[in-house]
């Protein structure tokens, strides 16, 4: 019995000893080029491509099972310009024979060098893809209820070991016939270490993206068995251009059925200027500060799923300036975002590259023909809903300088609105709501403002560069407009407003000290432009606005011992001046330089032209028939100040008029009067 036992386990050993020996010999006897072109020939016809193996095709069998090759070449279908779709120069795998009987897969070698692959979208939407990649499944698919996928769905192995994976010299083009675009991935390198199933994966990535490179580096996993079914935990570092690096910490859970994401996501400190000179864009940003853009940084949490997305404890810092925000969005299809945000402080003008004017330069071109430019689409702003809250401490932009900012928009179907608005500025404050419907393809536009105890003089100083008015002003205005372009929303312009000042001053011109000379005033007596100003304890400007063209019945100065009356309408279309001032004393000029009671004296204005070179005029016709012409004096050249008529003196008395000249710098400073 107990010979009859050792026979058997000689037997035994013997059959495997030859089968060990089978593996290890058939190899170097079986001639692997002799199936390469059967085998070419079969996927050939199986996927309707040119399939080839042009290198070396070698098997082995123990103790791990594998295989090499070199030069493959699939092409792509007919009716493509390029030849291959993929090419791999070289590749090479071996899995160990005995553990694959108890559904334990141990992959010494997975290895592939050089692969490129090559993706076309033609301008008809054909991809090279289209054929290789079922659409709706297969027959076979068909068949299959949804338990039957459920249970397939986990790997059916026990375990899973891979000692070596590596893809190297890889290169990825898009091509889009149809955009007439073209870009490369090239020098892509993916190195996994330590995988299995139940330790964490480490993962080395780089690769060169239009020739930016681009790298990741990190861990993840477990991965779990079944595989997707339990939290993965990751933790990657992604860096781009050799400047910015990115690091991603948290857990994907459940990532094969119901995905979702808890993550803190951290960008390091860097620089934008370093950043854009890897870009060759440096030259191009030239921001009125040269010591911004030094360095960015960011961080947040991000959770989500497939349908919704929350962002918590997010900061943005750039250079002096900090952001704190979070933000919710669901509904990816339709979005419903709710955003807030608060800023400490920034000055935009740092940011914002230096106006130059040259001397010489041209006049600007006129605006595009609105008939010739692209329509926008409004459709996303329609499905979108909208809640943004947001503050900052102190702004600054285009000069103008604002604090304790704070603003509110809520929309939804495509009718958002601007509620409220508060700042303070200059000494005042600010407060405004308005709205903006986007439901038809041209937009209307609606704003309330009220602004109270501004002091004019700096605001305007820092806004416009304009230094013609001094006092406190209040101000309301209600305004509606509508279209896509300047031209449109001033032809739809309507509304009015009120400006007020009190206690002030215009500056450049003395309106007093004109009035009282009138000879000088209508450049009869070869005086100078005066260059002091006119103080006023009230100043009132209400105004209506119809389709682009303000109009003003009852602006009013008012001052101890004159007072001045405006009215008339600017065309902000045509940018065209029609307006009449007429300013008359309401007490004696005696002490000031005048012997003559001149209360009721008045010398009306009239002002056309347009907004770049408005024309003065004094209303000769008013003052005769006012009855005050003998007021005047007997001037060579007078009749030339009527219009139609004109004489070589008054032309060469024109440039010394300062009334005319005062009230023309008096128009300049206004914002038309650019």
């Amino acid at each position: 019995m107990k010979n009859l036992i050792k026979r058997i386990f000689i037997i035994a050993g013997g059959l495997v000893l030859f089968i060990i020996l089978a593996l290890i010999l058939i190899p170097f006897f079986v001639d692997m080029g002799k199936y390469k072109t059967p085998i070419e020939e079969k996927i050939s016809a199986s996927i309707g491509r040119t399939f080839s193996i042009k290198g070396e095709l070698t098997l082995s069998l123990f103790p791990w099972a594998g295989f090499s090759f070199k030069d493959l070449y699939l092409g792509n279908p007919e009716g493509f310009k390029e030849k291959d779709f993929i090419q791999i120069k070289e590749f090479e795998a071996r899995v160990k024979l005995l553990p694959l009987i108890s559904r334990n897969i141990q992959i010494k070698k997975f290895v592939m060098d050089t692969p490129r692959l090559l993706l076309i979208r033609q301008k008809s939407g054909r991809t090279n893809l289209d054929g290789l990649v079922p659409q709706n499944g297969t027959p076979e698919d068909a068949g299959k209820t949804s338990e039957d996928t459920k249970a397939s769905g986990g790997l059916l192995i026990k375990s899973l070991e891979v000692g070596e994976f590596s893809i190297t010299h890889g290169s990825l083009i898009l091509i889009d016939e149809g955009q007439n675009t073209r870009q490369e991935i090239t020098d892509i390198t993916l190195q996994l270490n330590d995988v299995a199933l139940d330790k964490p994966i480490k993962l080395n990535f780089s690769a060169t993206l239009d020739k930016l490179p681009v790298a990741v580096k990190g861990q993840f996993g477990p991965v779990g068995n079944p595989v997707g079914k339990t939290d993965m935990p990751l933790d990657l570092s992604i860096s781009a251009l050799n400047q910015v690096t990115t690091r991603i910490q948290g857990k994907i859970s459940n990532p094969t059925d119901t995905p979702s994401f808890d993550l803190t996501i951290q960008t390091e400190n860097f620089s934008p200027k370093k950043v854009l000179s890897a870009l060759g864009q440096l030259d191009a940003f030239k921001p009125s500060d040269p010591a911004v853009l030094e360095t960015i940084s960011f961080s947040a949490n991000v959770k989500g799923n497939a349908s919704t997305v929350n962002l918590s404890n997010g900061i943005l810092k750039m250079d002096d300036s900090t952001m704190e925000f979070k933000a919710d969005v669901t509904d990816f299809n339709k979005p419903d975002v709710s955003v807030q945000a608060h800023l400490d402080a920034l000055d935009m003008d740092r940011y914002l590259p230096k106006k130059e004017t040259k001397p010489g330069a041209s006049e600007p071109s006129p605006p595009p023909d609105s008939s010739s430019t692209k329509k926008t689409d409004y459709k996303p702003l329609r499905s979108l809903v909208l809640d943004l809250k947001f503050s900052a401490g102190e702004l600054k932009a285009n000069h103008l300088r604002i604090k304790n900012f704070t603003t509110g928009i809520t929309g939804s179907k495509g009718v958002f609105l601007l509620n409220p608005v508060a700042l303070e500025m200059y000494e005042g404050k600010v407060e405004a709501d308005g709205q903006a419907n986007f439901k038809t393809d041209t937009p209307a536009i609606s704003l309330n403002l009220t602004g109270n105890n501004i002091q004019s003089n700096p605001f305007l100083k820092d806004f416009m560069n304009k230094d013609f008015i001094e006092g406190a002003v209040n101000a309301t205005m209600n305004l509606r407009m509508s279209g896509e372009n300047g031209a449109a929303i001033k032809r739809s312009l309507n509304g009015k407003g009120d400006l007020a000042f009190k206690d002030g001053a215009i500056k450049g011109v003395d309106l007093t000290a004109m009035v009282q000379n009138v000879k000088t005033a209508f450049g009869a007596g070869g005086g100078q432009a005066s260059s002091g100003r006119t103080d006023f304890s009230e100043l009132v400007c209400p105004f209506d606005i119809t389709n682009g063209v303000v109009q003003t019945q009852e602006t009013r100065l008012v001052s101890p011992i004159i007072r001045v009356n405006a009215k008339g309408k600017a065309d902000l279309n045509t940018e065209t001046l029609n307006f009449r001032i007429d300013p008359k004393f309401v007490s004696t000029l005696k002490g000031q330089g005048d012997t003559r009671d001149r209360s009721g004296v008045s010398v009306p204005v009239l002002v056309t032209g347009t907004f770049s070179s408005p024309k003065f005029a004094p209303d000769m016709e008013a003052l005769i028939q006012e009855g005050i012409k003998g007021l005047l004096p007997k001037v060579p050249g007078l009749k030339g100040l009527f219009p139609g008529e004109s004489s070589s003196e008054t032309k060469e008395e024109e440039s010394s008029n300062p009334l005319q000249e005062g009230a023309k710098g008096l128009l300049k400073g206004l914002p038309f009067g650019r």
